[in-house]
């Protein structure tokens, strides 16, 4: 029997572990760098459609992108902010744009529909976080012909286009002074004149 807090090697005389401490970190090592790679994808996935793991849009200037037939396009200038997705499937009624401290929401919902193999409905709903520079009070939303949803958004401090303007160059002082010089070398010459004379 064995003194208490002593184990007992169970194993037979002359056996040797299939796995090695070598094995076992080459095993760790190869798990650690297919959850790298899987999680690296997901992150590559998300930002091709300009959201980040938060939920939130990236900062990036634009994205091309179709998820699920819906978002086209999120649009991140100096000048403007905009959001297009495709609404083609959705009548405006189905359609809900709302704003709630500085996160844009957007709803789509279609009620049941009965087609020959059951029940058809629709539904989506996306969020994006308004970066800072946007000015939330300039939103508009414009549903176009062909089912694209524009969302439009200045941002903030953007300078007005002033149209260019001429301005006419004084030249009332150059003139005076111009003249008293011209008065001053007529007078020398007058007197070189009589000198010679």
């Amino acid at each position: 029997m064995n003194p208490p807090g002593q184990h007992r090697d169970i194993r037979p005389s002359g056996h040797r572990s299939c796995f090695n401490d070598a094995d076992f970190m080459s095993f760790n090592e190869t798990v650690r760098r297919m959850f790298e790679n899987l999680f690296h994808g997901l992150e590559q996935h998300y930002r091709q459609f300009g959201i980040g793991w938060d939920g939130s849009t990236t900062n990036a200037p634009s994205y091309q992108c179709n998820f699920g037939g819906l978002l086209r396009q999120v649009a991140n200038d100096a000048e403007n902010y905009v959001i297009e997705m495709d609404v083609s499937q959705f009548h405006p009624s189905e359609l809900k744009v709302n704003l709630r401290h500085g996160e844009l929401s957007i709803e789509g919902h279609q009620k049941q529909q009965r087609d020959q193999h059951g029940f058809i409905e629709r539904h989506f709903v996306r969020r994006f976080t308004l970066p800072d520079d946007v000015d939330k009070t300039t939103l508009t939303s414009h549903l176009k012909e062909n089912g694209i949803l524009e969302i439009k958004a200045r941002k903030k401090n953007v300078p007005p286009v002033t149209p260019t303007r001429n301005i006419p160059i004084q030249t009332y002082n150059v003139d005076q002074q111009h003249s008293k010089t011209a008065k001053r070398s007529n007078a020398s010459s007058s007197r070189t004149g009589t000198t010679d004379h």
